[in-house]
């Protein structure tokens, strides 16, 4: 399954994950007299029968020791109340101890070991989904082998969240 997201890009403070069905094998789908004649509901069906390999739902932020923090949603939408995007929210908000956002918190602060904007962090956030895929570590630390090194992400992070 993992092998299906390869990329975590940043558009518009909304993440979208890039799927390769390529790497398991679908290539194309070619259409049966049925889904000719009724493309629409040939169509649902066949979206149902693909949504194993559908984007989850809730993409997410753990932070501390064990990542057992919650550190918000990464792809809600940002009027959602545990949107990272949402300003007022806990998760959105600079002075928030739970944020991302707070330059001197433990999760967005340049010095601390748990920060995505941490240079030296070993323990930063990390980005799972809802069915418990790990994505990578959200950090500047881009020695660490877990770091997300998409340069969408980093950009993202030094120039909106790390400031």
């Amino acid at each position: 399954m993992q092998a299906l997201f390869k990329t975590i890009a940043l558009c518009s403070g909304i993440i979208f994950l890039q799927n390769s069905f390529a790497n398991i094998g679908v290539t194309s789908f070619p259409m049966s007299s049925f889904e000719q004649t009724n493309p629409v509901l040939a169509g649902m069906i066949r979206a149902q029968e693909m949504n194993q390999y559908m984007l989850p739902s809730k993409i997410m932020i753990f932070g501390g020791n064990n990542h057992n923090v919650y550190l918000g949603c990464f792809n809600c939408s940002n009027i959602a109340p545990d949107s990272i995007f949402n300003q007022v929210s806990p998760y959105g908000s600079s002075i928030s101890q739970q944020s991302i956002y707070n330059t001197i918190g433990p999760y967005g602060s340049e010095v601390s070991d748990l920060s995505a904007c941490s240079e030296l962090a070993q323990h930063p956030p990390i980005i799972v989904d809802n069915r418990g895929n790990f994505y990578g570590s959200l950090t500047l630390n881009n020695i660490l082998p877990t770091a997300i090194k998409s340069p969408q992400i980093i950009e993202w992070l030094e120039r909106n969240v790390c400031t």
